[in-house]
C-alpha cells in the first residue's frame, strides 16, 4: 500500500519547503558562513588589477594644434563623469509590483501570457536582479538599530513574495495541464517563474530569520561574510 501523501495541496507543499528552509538554515549557518568567509578571504588576496601592456610611443602629428591636455580636459568636463549608480528604491518598486499585480490578477487568462505578465510583475519588483535588489534591501535597514523595525520594513516584501507564490500556483497548474510533456516550453517557463519568485522569498525571509536569531549585527556580519542568499546566487 502506497505511503498516503503528507501535502496534498501545492500551498502545503510551498509552506513545507519554507519549512525545510529554514530548518536548513538554523542547522548550517555556521557550517555555510565560514565557507563564505574563506571564499571572501581567497578572492581577496587575488589581484584584479587587469595587465597592461605598456604603449608604443607615437609621433606627434604636425597637423594636430590643440594642446595634448585637451581631450583630457573635455573627458573631465564630461557629465558622464558624475553618473552614480543609484540604489535601488525598493519601496518604489514594490508599489510598482502590486499595482502590475493587480491587473494580473483580473487581465489576461492565457497561460502563455500569464507566465509572461508574472515575469514582468517580478522584474517590477526585483529589478530584474536579485544581487542588486538584495543589495538594496540590505542597505535599506543596515543602520536600524530596532531589528524589530528593520524586519517591519521587510515584512511586505515577504508578504507580496507568498502572494505571488499563491496565485501563480494555479498558473503552474494549468501549464502542466496544458504541456504535460514539456515540448512547447509552457511547463518549463512556469517553471523558472516560480523557482524566481522562490529565490526572491528566500532572499526577504532570510534577512528576517537572521534579524530574529541575532538582530542587525547578526545581520551585518553575514553581510560582511558575503554569506547572504543574494550574495551567492
Amino acid at each position: 500500500m502506497a505511503r498516503p501523501r503528507r501535502h496534498k495541496t501545492e500551498k502545503e507543499q510551498i509552506n513545507a519547503a519554507r519549512k525545510r528552509r529554514r530548518e536548513w538554515y538554523h542547522r548550517n549557518r555556521r557550517k555555510e558562513s565560514a565557507k563564505a568567509l574563506e571564499r571572501y578571504y581567497h578572492n581577496k588576496t587575488i589581484s584584479h588589477q587587469p595587465q597592461t601592456q605598456p604603449r608604443r610611443a607615437r609621433s606627434s602629428s604636425p597637423h594636430v594644434d590643440a594642446p595634448a591636455h585637451a581631450s583630457a580636459t573635455a573627458f573631465a568636463n564630461s557629465p558622464l563623469i558624475s553618473l552614480r549608480i543609484v540604489r535601488l528604491n525598493t519601496q518604489e518598486r514594490l508599489t510598482s509590483a502590486q499595482k502590475a499585480m493587480h491587473t494580473w490578477r483580473n487581465g489576461e487568462t492565457n497561460v502563455r501570457h500569464k507566465i509572461s505578465n508574472m515575469q514582468h510583475v517580478i522584474e517590477l519588483w526585483t529589478s530584474g536582479s536579485l544581487r542588486a535588489w538584495g543589495n538594496a534591501l540590505y542597505l535599506n535597514v543596515q543602520h536600524d538599530t530596532d531589528a524589530a523595525l528593520a524586519e517591519s520594513k521587510l515584512e511586505p516584501h515577504v508578504t507580496f513574495g507568498q502572494r505571488l507564490q499563491d496565485c501563480f500556483e494555479e498558473v503552474s497548474r494549468r501549464s502542466f495541464q496544458d504541456d504535460p510533456s514539456g515540448s512547447s516550453g509552457i511547463w518549463g517557463a512556469a517553471q523558472l517563474v516560480s523557482r524566481e519568485i522562490a529565490r526572491a522569498v528566500d532572499i526577504v525571509e532570510e534577512f528576517c530569520l537572521i534579524l530574529r536569531d541575532g538582530g542587525i549585527t547578526s545581520l551585518q556580519n553575514s553581510f560582511a561574510e558575503q554569506s547572504l542568499n543574494f550574495q551567492i546566487i
